[in-house]
């Protein structure tokens, strides 16, 4: 299930105050954040998943958590160092 407004915006369309990074895996944009539900504590948390490879980031249970974690793996994938 992806994140969606109450209006008619697109899930791709709402996006947060954080930039998200190229998937890590294949350099594809096309991602987004997924709400998942765990059947933990925190109930449903948030991933983002890659539509073009099905990569998909950590479950965390805030959804900067989640797009944070993504950059994070983004930007260390993408270090040749």
């Amino acid at each position: 299930m992806f994140v969606g407004s109450a209006d008619t915006q697109s899930p791709r369309r709402e996006t947060m105050s954080k930039k998200r990074e190229p998937c890590p895996f294949c350099g594809a944009v096309d991602s987004d954040l997924e709400r998942v539900d765990t059947g933990g504590p925190f109930g449903r948390e948030w991933r983002v998943y890659c539509f073009d490879c099905g990569a998909t980031g950590p479950v965390i249970k805030s959804q900067s958590g989640a797009l944070g974690m993504w950059n994070e793996r983004a930007a260390a994938e993408g270090d040749d160092d």
